[in-house]
């Protein structure tokens, strides 16, 4: 999977069910995508955060773009004003301050660290991998190029969100030796939201 900024909650529950999560890094990165801004509930309403992306383009990859710090007082702002009264705040502000400070601007490194934080926080213990650290056949793309990953990895099952049933097909998987499994989910907001309002881990 892409990584997003503070994803929502079925993107945790996927990295929390498989042996070993790949960030895929090396792909294109998608304007008005979930890389570099998300939702949370701002007075009962859904609200939009995003961190600048410097030259945003996608003919670049996701680990080739820096983020800007132009905005990092504005979104703290806005979550304590979204959230100042909520059980989670104590524990979780922190959490959200450290990863939009985080001094890696890299935009891969700067999604990963929201990600790694939550995960921390929900227990997740998921070994990560940069999909940029794969070596890998360059002429391949879409569905070939995630299964000449996962066959790199010697893995035997591929999970996705059921969001990917329309891009992966079950029989190329096979014909690879891999099953090809989704995990069901639902639109929602951030992490953030589910964190604030107290949750604390996925079981």
């Amino acid at each position: 999977m892409q990584p997003y900024l503070f994803p929502f909650i079925h993107y945790f529950r996927l990295i929390a069910a498989v042996d070993l999560f790949v960030l895929y890094d090396d792909v294109s990165y998608r304007k008005q995508g979930y890389i570099n801004r998300n939702v949370i509930a701002l007075h009962g309403k859904p609200a939009r955060f995003t961190v600048p992306v410097l030259g945003a383009s996608s003919h670049k990859n996701i680990n080739e773009l820096f983020v800007s710090p132009a905005r990092d007082g504005k979104i703290l702002t806005t979550m304590k004003h979204a959230y100042g009264g909520a059980p989670g705040f104590p524990k979780v502000y922190p959490l959200i301050e450290q990863a939009i400070l985080h001094p890696d601007k890299l935009l891969s490194s700067y999604a990963t660290c929201s990600i790694e934080t939550m995960c921390a926080y929900l227990g997740i213990k998921t070994p990560m991998l940069l999909s940029s650290s794969i070596e890998k056949d360059p002429a391949l793309h879409g569905q070939a190029r995630v299964i000449d990953i996962c066959t790199r990895l010697d893995a035997n099952t591929y999970i996705n969100l059921s969001g990917g049933k329309i891009l992966y097909d079950p029989e190329a998987f096979a014909r690879a030796g891999m099953r090809l499994e989704f995990l069901e989910s639902t639109p929602a907001l951030s992490i953030i939201d589910d964190a604030m309002r107290g949750l604390e881990c996925l079981s």
